[in-house]
């Protein structure tokens, strides 16, 4: 009869323990950063590359490497372009812009003295610049 009476106030103290309060779901669930980044899917642009995320450098690669919605218009790896009027392979200095690309009419080297004759360009023959010097006796 002892095991009785012991068990009995046990199971009334066991009974008052039980939590019947209803849990609370209402969390925010975690935030998932799959590449590793430090970016959380909800801010990364692609999750899946590490190398893209809001603090990555924008490059010339036709990928929006920052996630700022815009693809290499500010890449930190554009190249300066000169005018090149007269098609000689020699442009402006005077006429520059920056693009990933040329466009054109454009061309990666500058230093055309007269960007609207083909005749004339840094090298070109009777260049003062590339005369042999004579020597003086």
């Amino acid at each position: 009869m002892r095991i009785t009476t012991l068990s009995l106030p046990l199971l009334i103290l066991l009974a008052a323990c039980k939590d019947d309060a209803p849990t609370d779901d209402t969390s925010a669930p975690a935030e998932v950063d799959v590449d590793g980044d430090g970016f959380p899917t909800t801010e990364d642009c692609d999750d899946e590359d590490a190398t893209i995320s809001p603090s990555a450098a924008e490059l010339c690669d036709g990928i929006d490497n920052n996630c700022d919605g815009t693809i290499d218009t500010d890449a930190q790896d554009l190249t300066t372009w000169y005018g090149d009027g007269d098609r000689d392979g020699f442009g402006s200095d005077s006429l520059t812009l920056t693009a990933c690309e040329a466009p054109e009419g454009f061309v990666a080297e500058g230093g055309d003295c007269d960007d609207a004759d083909a005749r004339f360009f840094p090298g070109a023959a009777g260049d003062r610049l590339h005369r042999p010097q004579r020597l003086q006796l």
